[in-house]
């Protein structure tokens, strides 16, 4: 991930640095975010514009009128969503996908020359990555959780990515794109992941926040606010027809490729399980063929653990059989009275009285 981060990280500077591309504005958010500054005057009021121009006009006064210092605050915009948008995919679809997708980013020709466009894709992807981050750190936490039944982390961070997910989607509807995202974590890690409300209580938070500070800050209420923002879903088929949704197409391959590495992935270490099942299961095979084949050794008089004892040093030191005469062993036998064997003309009862005639006295 480190070399991965430098390497983006120096072909952002590099392309900014070492060549003659200039700066431009297009959507001229750089010249209303100077008529802000010096005016105080507001120029946009739909949701993301008036953010980002609210962002840049806050930059320009402290680094002045220089439009050298807006390119410099998208290159790093860039780095920093990159970085965030790697961890984030590593942590939710595994390494190769966060590569992957990544990578793919990282390599678009239409993102790297955004650096030198003033516009707010970079600014507004800097806060989708934040969200996407969360939510990994929100998969990774519950996965942690389940070893010691501690999900507070887990907690936090559903409610952090949700905040940012309803403050984004208010602010642009490419924030739709988080929720296939948060959608795929609520299938595939329905059984780790636990108080999952938390996360629609932090997109309400968030999208009620957002809402509440552009209608303030626009002299709108928050229902004419909702109603601007609803005018723009609805103008969302139309709006792929045009060349300002690259960002969005890059970002739909993104989470396409994402996906595919991981099913890829799972497949792979499922066949690899199963090899390892199988080879397993062929070592003891062979294991108990051979215990058959070999025989036994019984164990001797000598080698009982009753006829030596182990020193100190390690060393098996034999009993002396014992000189002595030893008591013969006790034999236990059963005693009784044999009356039924005595002979004679009396009767013997079991009291041993004999019945004598009445005449039969002994005087005295």
């Amino acid at each position: 991930m480190v070399l991965w981060g430098l390497a983006v990280t120096i072909s952002r500077a590099a392309s900014f640095f070492l060549t003659d591309q200039t700066m431009a504005d297009t959507y001229e958010y750089y010249e209303n975010a100077m008529i802000q500054a010096q005016e105080r005057q507001q120029v946009f009021s739909t949701g993301l514009a008036f953010i980002y121009r609210e962002n840049l006009s806050g930059l320009l006064q402290f680094t002045g009128n220089r439009i050298e210092a807006a390119g410099v605050y998208q290159m790093i915009l860039q780095i920093l969503w990159l970085w965030l948008f790697f961890a984030g995919v590593c942590m939710i679809f595994g390494r190769l996908a966060g590569f992957t997708a990544g990578t793919l980013m990282a390599v678009s020709p239409w993102i790297l020359g955004s650096i030198f466009v003033v516009a707010p894709e970079n600014f507004y992807m800097l806060f989708w990555a934040a969200a996407l981050l969360f939510l990994g750190l929100a998969v990774k936490d519950a996965k942690d959780a389940e070893k010691e039944k501690n999900d507070a982390g887990a907690v936090l961070c559903f409610l952090a990515a949700g905040f940012l997910a309803g403050m984004i989607t208010v602010w642009h509807y490419l924030g739709l794109y988080l929720f296939l995202v948060i959608g795929y974590v609520w299938v595939v890690f329905w059984s780790r992941v636990k108080k999952k409300f938390v996360l629609f209580i932090g997109m309400m938070l968030g999208g009620g926040v957002s809402c509440a500070h552009i209608a303030a800050a626009a002299g709108k209420s928050a229902a004419a606010q909702f109603d601007g923002w609803m005018m723009e879903l609805q103008k969302l088929p139309r709006r792929f027809l045009y060349e300002e949704t690259e960002l969005e197409n890059w970002l739909f391959c993104a989470i396409g490729a994402a996906v595919l590495c991981r099913n890829l992935a799972a497949l792979t270490g499922k066949g690899k399980s199963r090899e390892q099942e199988e080879a397993v299961l062929i070592s003891a095979n062979t294991m108990q063929e051979t215990e058959r084949k070999v025989p036994q050794k019984t164990e001797t008089e000598d080698e009982k653990p009753e006829s030596y004892f182990i020193a100190q040093d390690g060393r098996k030191v034999k009993y002396l059989d014992n000189p002595l005469p030893v008591p013969k062993k006790h034999v236990k036998k059963e005693m009784n009275f044999a009356i039924d064997d005595v002979e004679g003309d009396f009767d013997i009862n079991d009291d041993f009285d004999l019945q004598i005639s009445s005449g039969d006295d002994f005087d005295i």
